[in-house]
């Protein structure tokens, strides 16, 4: 609808000051018993044409106490972070060694061996010994020949075959009076072997009353 534009500026300033007095005076005479005022259809609108109601303030709701601590809470309140999941790595076993035998070869590369299995007794014998020859293929008596041995222990000696003949090529070996294992081997001036490892045990097993014992060795066929 068009608004209507016929009111003076006197007729403007009369209404206003009009409502400035009615709210002035609507305090004291709250008590008073006021005749019905009936406002014309002209001054109706007069306000829409000034939009008098849009500069009086407007009241706005409050927002209530439950609407502030609900949303102070949710500003307070830690956001809650996932956990990453740990990472799992699978660890593939390696796959168990298989045990591989390596054959030892004989031992073809010997110069002596023992020319027959340990003898024990107690016959010329004064004393615990180990004793024996060498010869060599053809049978002769080999002197300055040495044999390696040593005990179960740790304990070791050298002992050379003998220049003399009337003991050439023979060997002796004092040995404890307990029981014991003793191991010997020929070996060269330089202490490389040069024979398989031979067992002698002592005071021991089936030989547990001899005293002596006898090894002899010789060299291989051909040497």
């Amino acid at each position: 609808m068009r608004r209507n534009t016929r009111y003076t500026p006197a007729y403007l300033l009369v209404l206003l000051a009009a409502l400035l007095g009615f709210v002035l005076l609507w305090p004291r005479a709250a008590d008073l018993q006021l005749p019905r005022f009936e406002v014309s259809q002209d001054v109706r609108q007069l306000a829409y044409d000034l939009d008098f109601f849009g500069l009086l303030p407007r009241i706005t709701s409050t927002p209530s106490a439950e609407r502030f601590i609900a949303v102070a809470v949710a500003v307070s309140s830690p956001v809650p972070t996932v956990e990453p999941s740990p990472v799992v790595t699978a660890t593939v076993a390696a796959p168990p060694a298989v045990a591989t035998e390596t054959a030892t070869p004989p031992p073809t590369n010997y110069a002596y061996i023992a020319a027959a299995e340990v003898r024990h007794s107690n016959e010329d014998c004064p004393q615990p010994m180990i004793r024996g020859v060498v010869r060599n293929a053809a049978g002769e008596l080999l002197p300055d020949v040495r044999i390696w041995s040593y005990d179960q222990f740790g304990n070791e000696d050298v002992v050379v075959t003998r220049l003399d003949e009337a003991e050439r090529g023979q060997y002796s070996l004092a040995v404890s009076a307990t029981t014991n294992i003793y191991y010997l081997q020929v070996v060269d001036a330089a202490g490389v072997l040069i024979s398989p490892v031979v067992e002698v045990p002592h005071l021991q097993g089936g030989t547990d009353d001899a005293l002596c014992h006898w090894l002899d060795w010789q060299t291989r066929d051909g040497g």
